[in-house]
Parts: C-alpha cells; structure tokens; sequence
C-alpha cells in the first residue's frame, strides 16, 4: 500500500512539473509565433531577431526533433537572408538541447554568423 502512494505521489510530482514547463516555454519569443506548417517565408517574425555586428540570433523556442522540421528550419534561414539583403550568411548553427536519451530536442534558437554583401 506504501508503494501504490508513493508511485502515485511521483506521478502526480511529475505531472505537475512537466505542466509547468510547458506553460513556461509557451511564454517565449519565437520567429516562429502563430506559424502553422508548413509555413511559407513571409510568415516569420523577423522583428524578434538579434543583430550584433556580423552575429545574429534567431529565437525559435520550440519542442520538437530538428531532422522532421528541416523545411521549417530551413524557410526561418531563407526568411532573415531575405530581409536582410545586404547581408551574406557565412554560417548558421542550431541552438537545441535534448534533456534525455529518447526526448525531443527543443530548440531555443539559430545562431547566424554574415557580413556585408560585396558590391
């Protein structure tokens, strides 16, 4: 009987954390805000974007495994080569952590490295 409780009180413990997360992660900044998939490039909010110098970060705060939103990734990328014409990306990288063995990533962002166009 001591069991059942306390498998019931860590269920319960757990659900209420996992609850709060994802009510956290809800509040976050995202490109990607009220963007159904798939999302064409014009979509993306690219006012919430983080310029300094030749770096940027595109904030994406999302939950899921990188290689089933390839074209989501990838149409953010194209959205902020677009409206940044001037500027030529030399590198970009994704800002995703995995919390565990067998849990989806969540991505928090994509780093940009670029500098001016040449004329």
């Amino acid at each position: 009987m001591k069991l059942m409780r306390c498998l019931v009180a860590m269920f319960t413990l757990q659900l209420l954390l996992v609850t709060g997360c994802s009510q956290e992660q809800e509040k976050k900044v995202s490109v990607m805000s009220g963007v159904n998939r798939p999302a064409p490039t014009e979509s993306f909010n690219m006012d919430v974007v983080t310029t300094i110098g030749n770096y940027s970060y595109i904030p994406i705060n999302k939950d899921y495994t990188p290689p089933d939103k390839i074209v989501e990734i990838l149409g953010v990328v194209d959205a902020f080569e677009k409206k940044h014409p001037a500027l030529e990306v030399k590198h970009w990288v994704l800002d995703d952590r995995q919390n565990g063995y067998r849990m989806h990533s969540y991505i928090y962002g994509i780093w940009v490295t670029h500098r001016p166009k040449e004329k």
